[in-house]
């Protein structure tokens, strides 16, 4: 599955993780949007609950980063980050 950015940036950071439903999302990249803070959607990223996130998993690990999206109000798949799931 692809993500489209559209007009959004990936913006590298330390490392951190988030507990996703059957696992642990390792997050390397943001994906900022015009106007978005790193440091706000980091924040915001870690006080989502675990069952609110879809995890898109690359086709081909060795050539691109997992992504990790929630779904907007036009139910649409926002991308927010980027990184590797590792199962539970």
């Amino acid at each position: 599955m692809t993500e489209e950015l559209n007009d959004k940036t990936p913006y590298k950071v330390p490392e951190f993780v988030v507990r996703v439903s059957g696992g642990t999302f390792h997050i390397s990249e943001l994906v900022l949007g015009p106007g978005d803070s790193a440091e706000q959607l980091q924040a915001d990223i870690r006080t989502v609950d675990e069952d609110r996130w879809f995890v898109m998993v690359s086709e081909s690990p060795e050539e691109s980063m997992d992504s990790l999206a929630m779904i907007d109000d036009q139910l649409e798949f926002q991308v927010v980050a980027r990184g590797v799931l590792k199962q539970d």
